[in-house]
């Protein structure tokens, strides 16, 4: 299936969307690849760029995707990231064919979304540590008094034991 890319207004869209998105683990409709900057590139058997299509994606050339597809090609796996390229090779009986999305949006996001998560997660560990400290304090409040309550009782108790004890024994000396 290597050659040239295909003709027509949607030709290149229903390309991608029949080798499917990434492993074949989602199959994309020509609307949604639409939604993506990517950028193909047609290899032959021995390596060498047959074809590229750049229409796209703004940031890479014909040459360099050539280039990063050789890169990627070299490596030996079907796929990886290469910079902010995601790529997926798919081994053709005349060559390959190499996929490369920019996935630095998504990365962005996901880096974004974890930031936040991460400022929320310290916040609500701040303020339970504040919401335990207060609500501990409240509650061993009275264990605390008890427990003064207790000594004291027992300071009491040790006087009131001692005096009658101090003049019984006086007495028997006597």
């Amino acid at each position: 299936e290597s050659g040239p890319l295909p003709e027509g207004e949607n030709a290149f869209e229903d390309d991608f969307a029949k080798h499917g998105f990434f492993r074949g683990e989602k199959r994309i409709s020509a609307d949604n690849a639409l939604s993506y900057r990517f950028f193909l590139v047609r290899l032959s058997a021995d390596g060498e760029v047959e074809s590229a299509d750049v229409t796209r994606i703004y940031s890479v050339t014909e040459e360099d995707a050539g280039s990063y597809a050789k890169e990627a090609l070299g490596t030996g796996r079907t796929s990886g990231l290469k910079e902010r390229f995601y790529y997926y090779i798919q081994k053709t009986d005349s060559g390959s064919t190499a996929v490369f999305i920019d996935v630095s949006a998504q990365t962005g996001s996901v880096l974004s979304v974890f930031g936040i998560s991460l400022i929320i997660a310290v916040v609500c560990w701040i303020l339970m540590f504040l919401l335990v400290s207060l609500l501990s304090k409240k509650a061993i409040a009275p264990i605390a008094e008890n427990m003064i309550r207790q000594k004291q009782f027992v300071t009491n108790a040790g006087h009131e034991l001692k005096t009658p004890l101090a003049i019984i024994l006086a007495n028997t000396e006597a």
